[in-house]
């Protein structure tokens, strides 16, 4: 929770740099984002975070997306602090993807069309082949965090709050049980914390989730009757996916996603 009202928080950010505030875009569990216009950027989205975030994670989460220049990793523009009240808040100005996320679209639109699913993880895809070349992981691709430009058929990578640069120290403890990621997209390496096994093949499996739920409505490892937990227990225990996806796969032609998702790195796409 932020210790000052978060409209307040814009407010005083956008005060000081010139800029207009407009409405609240929505919030997550460290996040509280606003529609905002700049005389340098034109409109944007502003992030505000909780001051109690980590500042490791942060640190990182801004290295990686000043890092990144792709057409499809959405743009980092500027990173700054506030004091207000004795407190403070860190936050970001990021480009403002108009489109809203995959996810909504979905929900709004029904499944993806094969051909707009194709289209999808081909771009997300060269996302990820940037993100390997920089040593980056994002480690929660999932709906929520693929944003559209316009329509669905510009989808932009977002959300780097818990990146994994594979060339510093990890911010995970080898002890704990569960890595970072948001279960029901995480890969089985992510689930276990198997930390050396960890790198781009773990965002190959999280989109080929997404991509699956996307177009054809059900999660790959998915038996009739699952719950969430038990599908993710599945993916933790290397089960596979169900019997049938290869064929459901081949039916909508999109094969490639029962290899994104085999249950070990090796047996992914290896580029």
């Amino acid at each position: 929770m932020l210790s000052a009202p978060p409209d307040d928080v814009a407010s005083e950010i956008c005060e000081r740099l010139g800029a207009t505030l407009g409405r609240p875009l929505g919030r997550g569990a460290a996040k509280h984002s606003y529609l905002a216009s700049m005389p340098v950027y034109g409109t944007v989205a502003l992030k505000i975070l909780d001051p109690a975030f980590s500042a490791e994670r942060l640190a990182r989460e801004v290295e990686a997306m000043r890092r990144c220049n792709h057409e499809h990793i959405g743009r980092l523009f500027q990173f700054d602090h506030i004091t207000i009240r004795g407190t403070v808040f860190p936050y970001l100005i990021e480009e403002f993807l108009s489109g809203g996320s995959l996810q909504d679209w979905t929900h709004q639109n029904g499944l993806l069309m094969p051909r707009s699913a194709q289209d999808v993880c081909r771009k997300i895809s060269a996302a990820i082949a940037h993100l390997r070349d920089l040593n980056l992981v994002h480690r929660d691709i999932k709906p929520a965090n693929i944003l559209l430009r316009s329509g669905v058929d510009t989808p932009v990578l977002t959300d780097f709050g818990i990146v994994r640069d594979l060339s510093g120290s990890a911010l995970t403890q080898s002890f704990v049980g569960q890595g970072p990621g948001t279960p029901l997209f995480a890969a089985p390496e992510q689930l276990r914390n198997e930390k050396a096994l960890i790198d781009w093949r773990t965002d190959q499996f999280c989109l080929g989730v997404a991509i699956s739920i996307c177009a054809m409505g059900k999660h790959p490892y998915a038996q009739h009757g699952d719950t969430s937990v038990s599908c993710v227990s599945r993916v933790s225990q290397r089960q596979g996916p169900r019997t049938t996806f290869v064929e459901e796969c081949e039916a909508v032609g999109l094969l490639a996603l029962a290899k994104m998702v085999s249950p070990w790195p090796v047996h992914r796409f290896r580029s």
